[in-house]
């Protein structure tokens, strides 16, 4: 199954998700709920994720023009944090940001992602925090500014120093899948 905005692949178009929001936002909440709950780790290639997330997003215009494409929610969370979760369930928990368009709203969700997923205590007197339980994802998130009008080849030459010399995977920022990122991998290795 492939979800997405716009038509590269088999992959659902605006006016869908527009005229099929419950659908779209139930199979979307069966589908988070099944990489919350069964987190799948198996030893072996630990390779970085690097994302694509600096484009104008202009096939999504009403969409975009307030926030860039990869922080369009689905089910009351950015595209990219589902794209996020899905590796993170097959053990992939190291992903690079290749930054550009309106890329200050996505910092802003990272920077603030652990303080909106725990229970604090803000003591506004002292101007301390405690913090209490935190929902937050084991996930660390290298982010990138690669330039307003850089190309894709381009992004992913400003990221290299953050990715080093090993193999890494390697998406773009708007589309969810359902694929087994394990039975990717092995192919890959087998084919290369």
């Amino acid at each position: 199954m492939l979800l997405g905005i716009d038509n590269r692949c088999d992959t659902i178009g605006i006016n869908t998700i527009k005229t099929e929001k419950l659908n779209l936002i139930q199979i979307l909440n069966y589908w988070d709920m099944k990489y919350i709950f069964t987190p799948l780790k198996k030893p072996g290639w630990k390779a970085k994720v690097v994302l694509f997330a600096g484009g104008f997003g202009t096939r999504l215009m009403e969409e975009t023009e307030a926030r860039p494409k990869p922080m369009v929610e689905i089910g009351g969370k950015p595209i990219l944090w589902h794209i996020m979760k899905m590796y993170s369930f097959y053990g992939y928990n190291d992903f690079i940001l290749c930054l550009g368009y309106k890329q200050s709203m996505i910092k802003d969700f990272f920077l603030n992602y652990y303080f909106h997923n725990t229970d604090i205590t803000i003591d506004l007197e002292h101007n301390t925090t405690e913090i209490h339980k935190s929902n937050s994802e084991k996930i660390k998130v290298t982010l990138v500014d690669t330039g307003l009008m850089t190309n894709t080849a381009g992004r992913l030459k400003k990221v290299q120093k953050y990715i080093g010399h090993l193999p890494f995977m390697l998406t773009y920022g708007d589309g969810l899948s359902d694929i087994d990122i394990h039975k990717l991998v092995s192919f890959h290795k087998v084919h290369k």
